[in-house]
């Protein structure tokens, strides 16, 4: 939505100072535009995060104490780099729980 609302409002602005006295303010009011977006792609301004949502059978590791434990197990039957994990719905009758695992997204920074 931000980039739809930039394409439609840098041709506004620029015809609306076509004069040439207001040249140069639009000239650095575009560069300005494009300097702020590329930083906030970068993730200068904003970090990426994808999540997933996983049934997990080992519930013992669900306890704040074996926080670490949990993470380690998911990182390593993931091979996802595990930035936080939301505990959700936990089964106790058939010994489950929903997880939201959160990683850092590679594909979204690949593309830049």
């Amino acid at each position: 939505m931000t980039y739809l609302f930039i394409i439609t409002a840098l041709p506004v602005m620029n015809s609306a100072g076509a004069n040439a006295a207001v040249w140069p303010q639009l000239v650095v009011a575009n560069l300005a535009t494009v300097v702020i977006l590329l930083v906030l792609e970068k993730e200068w301004g904003f970090h990426y995060e994808a999540s997933k949502r996983i049934q997990y059978e080992k519930i013992e590791l669900i306890r704040p104490e074996r926080h670490a434990e949990l993470r380690a197990d998911l990182e390593a039957r993931t091979g996802l780099k595990i930035t936080r994990i939301a505990i959700g719905k936990v089964d106790f009758m058939h010994d489950t729980a929903d997880l939201k695992v959160y990683y850092k997204d590679g594909n979204q920074e690949s593309w830049l």
